[in-house]
């Protein structure tokens, strides 16, 4: 299940025939999902070509049939006007009553352009390919197997589009990023929601890789969650607040806000695993299994990830996610020159219950060792922290050695002491 890029796939008459039933977006909106009726030989001709795609032919010996004109029987499609670009993420579905659906849409999403511009850039984890945004192109690629963003064209142009949909065995199914919403203008507090969905997918969509993602909320947004942060105290070198962000909706006064976990720190806290926290909030040692991620809001350094393998240096700027599997990887923070609080949503990770605080203060609070295991950490702080340890541990078994010497010297192995001893016990 590749790519498919299929150019040509209506000719001019037909596209000026599907524009018409499409209408212009309204005021202040940034999407729009009608269903769209369009001739049923196109219809038939679609789902040729995903049904080829899915058994994993070659789809461009398909021909759609000849002019098509206004006596075409009409069936509906699922269509979409759309501006803006929104980040990465995985398609997610509507359910029968066409509601939205948080879960991805397993196998292939089909977009057919008919008006507007960009770059549709997919990721499958080995290769970015970057596509480029077209009337009359054809896009299908594996929704559970990539991820995606859509690169806008400079100014406000709209994209015109049958899908993004999906086929099942009932028909065409939407298909969209509803839980990561392109409409920027209206509803750009979405892009703190998607989080949730993003995360759980990493596991299967990437093998449990690093990712960093660039952009994920705009400057607008930025200032939002920016201002529920309180400055550090004068000597305090972290702060964890819960921080309230706006939930799916309307990013307005009328916004729902909900907790998430932030940090504001300062410093350059050595190659750890983070732990968590429990019920109570209360700092927990237990090592945090699987993802955690952070969404940096405001500072400058390098975050810098060692898998055993290799080493990764990922710059800290604003408006930049990074996930990684912190059980298979150590970290640290490499602070830029001066005090510049580095401000942040998270480190987090994602339960069944929702967000939770992840973290490193069980290293930088006096653990002693710079690393969750510095057993098995070869790290130089780790190797110079064992050989401390060592000397430590030798130390004290030459003090306890000395110590048995001079108790043996006071004390004399005689047959009337031990006799004495007896019979005063006695």
């Amino acid at each position: 299940m590749s790519i498919v890029v299929l150019d040509g796939v209506v000719d001019n008459d037909l596209r000026q025939l599907l524009l018409s039933k499409f209408d212009p977006l309204a005021p202040g909106a940034g999407t729009a999902l009608p269903e769209v009726f369009v001739p049923k030989e196109l219809e038939q001709w679609l789902q040729s070509v995903l049904r080829c795609c899915a058994a994993g032919q070659d789809p461009s010996p398909l021909k759609l049939p000849g002019a098509l004109d206004g006596r075409s029987e009409l069936v509906p499609m699922p269509g979409r006007v759309a501006v803006g670009s929104p980040p990465m993420h995985q398609d997610t579905g509507f359910d029968a009553m066409g509601r939205p659906d948080p879960t991805r849409v397993e196998g292939l999403v089909a977009v057919l352009y008919l008006a507007g511009a960009g770059t549709l850039v997919i990721d499958t984890g080995s290769q970015r390919h970057s596509v480029e945004v077209k009337p009359c192109r054809l896009v299908v690629w594996p929704n559970d197997q990539c991820i995606h963003r859509l690169d806008a064209s400079p100014g406000e142009e709209s994209r015109i589009m049958l899908g993004p949909m999906t086929l099942s065995s009932t028909g065409w199914k939407h298909a969209g990023d509803q839980y990561d919403p392109a409409k920027r203008a209206s509803d750009r507090n979405g892009f703190v929601v998607r989080f949730g969905s993003m995360h759980g997918e990493l596991i299967c969509l990437r093998a449990m890789s690093i990712v960093v993602l660039d952009g994920v909320v705009d400057n607008d947004l930025r200032q939002l969650i920016l201002s529920k942060f309180d400055l550090l105290a004068p000597g305090a070198r972290t702060a964890l607040p819960e921080v309230l962000v706006p939930k799916l909706g309307a990013l307005d006064g009328r916004s729902e806000l909900v907790p998430m976990p932030g940090r504001v720190a300062v410093g350059s806290p050595p190659m750890h695993q983070d732990t968590g926290f429990d019920a109570m909030g209360r700092p927990d040692p237990t090592r945090v299994e699987g993802l955690v991620a952070v969404l940096y809001l405001a500072g400058a350094g390098t975050l810098v990830i060692d898998t055993g393998s290799q080493r990764h240096s990922v710059e800290v700027k604003p408006c930049r996610l990074v996930v990684w599997p912190n059980d298979q990887c150590i970290h640290r923070l490499d602070a830029s020159p001066g005090e510049e609080s580095r401000i942040m949503l998270g480190p987090m990770t994602l339960s069944s219950a929702g967000w939770k605080r992840a973290g490193d203060q069980y290293s930088v609070a006096g653990r002693g060792s710079p690393c969750f295991a510095p057993d098995e950490c070869r790290c130089p702080g780790c190797q110079e922290y064992k050989e401390k340890m060592k000397l430590v541990q030798e130390r004290r078994l030459q003090q306890k050695s000395q110590q048995n010497v001079a108790v043996e010297g006071q004390v004399a192995p005689t047959d009337s002491s031990f006799c004495v001893r007896s019979c005063a016990v006695s």
